[in-house]
């Protein structure tokens, strides 16, 4: 089974560097293939950098069915998180100036 779909994903920031977003996943569908829907899909999907964005890292991965007779459902949480890149400057400029402060 090939299954091709995108996922609307939730800002959920919580750390001032990190740009973190909950993505829920549904397929409603009595083909799916738990071993297609793998881990390493996502994550190598998800490592690609686009125009200088840094790529994002999934940090918590969840998977359950629900076995209903009407309506099978195969549900997937993932959270994935990126650095910010300008935020990361800063830090290490901070960094810097603090090291060039005690010397």
């Amino acid at each position: 089974m090939v299954c091709t779909f995108e996922i609307d994903c939730l800002d959920d920031s919580g750390h001032w560097a990190f740009e973190t977003k909950g993505c829920p996943l549904r397929i409603f569908t009595p083909e799916y293939d738990i071993n297609q829907l793998s881990l390493f899909h996502f994550q190598r999907r998800l490592s690609y950098s686009v125009a200088g964005v840094m790529p994002y890292k999934i940090i918590s991965f969840q998977m359950a069915i629900v076995n209903n007779t009407v309506n099978p459902e195969f549900r997937m949480d993932i959270v994935v998180e990126r650095m910010i890149g300008p935020h990361l400057v800063v830090f290490l400029v901070f960094i810097i100036v603090l090291i060039a402060l005690n010397l």
